[in-house]
């Protein structure tokens, strides 16, 4: 017998967090990209680990 009355879960993952987190993320590896372009290619690891770092 399935007892199918339980609520379900809920997410793990806040709604709003990918809404605002892929935007970021996606403007994030872009500045690194336009870095590694302008500036070479240690600057691109910099701003990589950088935005990482700010977001922890």
């Amino acid at each position: 017998m399935n007892d199918t009355s339980t609520p379900l879960p809920s997410p793990t993952v806040p709604r709003w967090l990918p809404i605002v987190g892929l935007p970021a993320l996606a403007g994030l590896v872009g500045v690194a990209l336009w870095a590694w372009g302008r500036f070479g290619q240690g600057v691109f690891f910099d701003t990589i680990v950088g935005g990482i770092a700010s977001c922890l």
